[in-house]
């Protein structure tokens, strides 16, 4: 599903609390690779970026939201002023994961920090005016620290979950505001039902 992006209302441009020498590097790459025209110039260039900033431990100073007990957590790190993209940091306790979700129709580059992380792909393949999808399973990626991946609409569907023995950290740069995704609830193996959901912030 692909939705026309809307401009953030000055209130709702939020800034990093902290910027510390981490997030102004990536900053500085994510502005580099949105410049391009193409988008999967931008994707290639964010995952080999941000794959030698988890390698070289740059990733590991930037801040993360604390746990949750009951959910991943979420923390804006930086919300560009132009929406050409967004940062954010992502904390994952042992065994939680997302439901399936579509990233709202913008590409999206993630990185696996620290931690052991899976992510189970997904491809829509029809939906009736009800909102019920049939999906076919693909990929089942198994993610270790330093791992990279892009989603590109109309392939932007997964779940993502913490199969590690410890905590993990991932980081996550979106093609413009990420306030609301939608998610699917399974109706039986193949079928789920579509359902809004609006994304909030740990920080």
């Amino acid at each position: 599903m692909t939705e026309t992006q809307v401009a953030l209302k000055p209130e709702e441009v939020q800034q990093p609390i902290r910027v510390h020498q981490p997030e102004r590097e990536l900053i500085r790459l994510c502005r580099r690779a949105v410049a391009h025209i193409d988008e999967k110039q931008i994707v290639r260039e964010l995952k080999s970026g941000m794959m030698q900033m988890a390698l070289d431990g740059t990733l590991a100073d930037i801040e993360y939201p604390p746990p949750h007990p009951e959910r991943y957590a979420r923390g804006l790190c930086y919300a560009d002023p132009w929406n050409r993209f967004s940062i954010i940091a992502m904390t994952w306790n042992i065994g939680q994961r997302t439901p399936l979700h579509d990233h709202a129709g913008v590409w999206c580059v993630e990185v696996v920090v620290d931690g052991d992380m899976q992510v189970v792909n997904y491809e829509l393949m029809e939906e009736d005016s009800a909102g019920c999808c049939r999906f076919e399973q693909r990929e089942t990626i198994l993610a270790p620290a330093a791992s990279s991946g892009a989603l590109l609409p109309p392939f932007e569907h997964h779940i993502f979950s913490n199969t590690g023995p410890a905590p993990s950290h991932t980081l996550h740069v979106y093609g413009g505001p990420m306030s609301r995704c939608d998610i699917f609830e399974p109706i039986d193996s193949q079928h789920w039902r579509r359902l809004h959901r609006a994304l909030r912030y740990d920080n």
